[in-house]
Formats: structure tokens, C-alpha cells, sequence
């Protein structure tokens, strides 16, 4: 799950499909992103746009599905700040009621359950690191998942399971997100 606070575009390349039996397959996606922050600050450091790139690989059947993901994103520097590079692996599974296990174009749910561990660096704010910054958590939360036609929705919710933060830092309580997706 990305920022809230950042206006983000991706661009995503499926460089691997195969359907090895009927209702079922295994896709590999290559994730770039660029994100402009709509903020000036962020913890005190001023914020700059970053660079994205993620991989992920599953399974999906007419029943389950299963995902593995990890990438990174780059924070350029603004000023003599910069925000900490952030580092995250990512896994889903996924349940799909009987009543949508129907053929396109009938409407497409799917529950999930998913997991995120991620490293942020430490922010540098006059070039310097900042000692409240930085930390290693691992998130846990159900979502759902939702295709009608050429159009996706998605929303979920994540609770901290483990936060190790540096210094003095508020901890996080949930985070939420809801994605529209468009696809051409």
C-alpha cells in the first residue's frame, strides 16, 4: 500500500501468463511507478518525488489465489533533505466465494487477506540523519477485491502486527486504501 499523500502513476508489464489448466493461471508483473508528493513536509523533511519499482508473481484459480511481491522506492533529494528509501515484500491470499466463480463479463469478487513487511531508511534533513526516523514494521489485513468488465475495485485495511521504530516516533494504528482501477 502506497502513501495517501502522494499522487501517484504505474505502469505495469505482465512479462509472464501461462494457464496451465482451466480456470486457472500463473502471472509475473513488473511494477514502475513515479509519485509526486502533495505535501511540502513529512516528519519535518521536506518531501520530493520518488521512483518505484516492484515485481510480483501468483496463482489464481477459480477458487483461491496466492501473490508474492517486494520493491522498492527511491525518494530524490529536495534541498539538503530527503525522505528514506523504502524497501517492502508483500503476500496474499485470497478466497473466492462460489456465487462469483462465473465467467467474464458477470461481476468478480475475491477476500483477501494480506501481509507487508517494510524497511524505511532514516530521513536526512540538512543533510544530516534524522534520528526520529526510520523503522521496520509488518502489517496484517483483510481487503477485497473487486472486476467488473474493464474496471477493478480494491479496498482494504492493514493493523501493525510488529513496529520497530528509531527514536521518537508516533506509532502507526492502521492504514487504509481504496484503488479504481481502469484497464485498456
Amino acid at each position: 500500500m502506497g502513501s495517501g499523500r502522494d499522487v501517484e502513476a504505474s505502469l505495469l508489464w505482465r512479462f509472464d501468463r501461462k494457464a496451465p489448466a482451466i480456470g486457472t493461471r500463473r502471472e509475473s508483473t513488473l511494477i514502475f511507478s513515479a509519485a509526486a508528493p502533495t505535501e511540502e513536509r513529512r516528519s519535518g523533511t521536506k518531501v520530493s518525488p520518488s521512483a518505484h519499482i516492484g515485481a510480483v508473481t501468483g496463482f489464481a484459480s477459480r477458487e483461491t489465489y496466492w501473490w508474492l511481491g517486494g520493491g522498492y522506492q527511491h525518494y530524490f533529494e529536495e534541498g539538503s533533505d530527503q525522505l528514506g528509501d523504502l524497501t517492502y515484500l508483500s503476500a496474499a491470499f485470497a478466497w473466492r466465494p462460489p456465487v462469483f466463480q462465473q465467467d467474464y463479463p458477470k461481476p468478480d469478487w475475491r477476500i483477501f487477506i494480506e501481509a507487508l513487511a517494510e524497511h524505511a531508511d532514516q530521513n536526512t534533513i540538512n543533510s544530516v540523519n534524522d534520528p526520529n526516523s526510520g523503522s521496520e514494521k509488518l502489517l496484517l489485513g483483510p481487503s477485497v477485491l473487486g472486476l467488473a468488465g474493464p474496471w477493478g475495485f480494491s479496498a482494504g485495511v492493514m493493523f501493525p502486527v510488529v513496529q520497530n521504530l528509531n527514536g521518537d516516533q508516533d506509532e502507526e494504528h492502521y492504514r487504509v486504501k481504496a484503488t479504481v482501477t481502469y484497464w485498456f
